[in-house]
């Protein structure tokens, strides 16, 4: 049976016209209209807020259209929501469509290139990263050094710590554990 994982994080829900849309968009028939012919639900959209950003999702227990999920971003954005990330995950492919992503459209992160480090990251999810790139040409280190280009951090930790400031200020790129997997589903290796 094929399923629909959708997740997007909201990150200005200090802003009380954004926390209230988004309690219209889950409450009442604003998004009828744009879930109409699908199996989606307004009751099936979780929100999870934390002090200043939010958590919308979906488990949907069918496939959804991804233009469904676009329509709820837009509607977020047309009431002031700052969407950092979205994406929805289609089990009967097992893609990642990736609607918005704090990636630059013109930003490229080349992997063969790289020697990377990683920082405050799972073993199972550095094993990951290592076994999507290792036919890349990619090197890994085990410490940070001079050599170091890139550092892969994990998705709970901070970005602005002392240690990652002062590697950003070396001219070493620092991306989350996130934001590897959206370089690797906008510019397949």
């Amino acid at each position: 049976m094929s399923s629909t994982v959708f997740d997007a994080t909201i990150t200005n829900m200090d802003n009380k016209i954004v926390a209230n849309s988004i309690e219209l968009l889950r409450s009442t028939t604003q998004v009828h209209s744009v879930l109409q012919n699908t199996h989606l639900t307004p009751q099936a959209l979780a929100l999870s807020v934390n002090d200043n950003f939010a958590t919308l999702s979906a488990d949907v227990g069918s496939e959804v259209d991804v233009m469904v999920f676009d329509a709820i971003i837009e509607y977020l954005q047309q009431n002031g929501a700052e969407v950092e990330r979205a994406e929805v995950f289609l089990s009967s492919t097992g893609t990642n469509h990736i609607i918005c992503s704090p990636i630059a459209d013109d930003e490229v992160i080349d992997f063969s290139e790289q020697v990377i480090g990683f920082y405050q990251l799972d073993e199972d999810e550095i094993e990951e990263v290592k076994v999507q790139l290792e036919d890349d040409g990619t090197q890994f280190t085990d410490n940070i050094d001079n050599k170091t280009t890139l550092i892969i951090i994990g998705e709970d930790t901070p970005s602005d710590t002392e240690a990652l400031n002062a590697y950003q200020a070396r001219g070493i790129k620092v991306i989350d554990y996130d934001m590897f997997w959206d370089y690797l589903d906008r510019y397949s290796i």
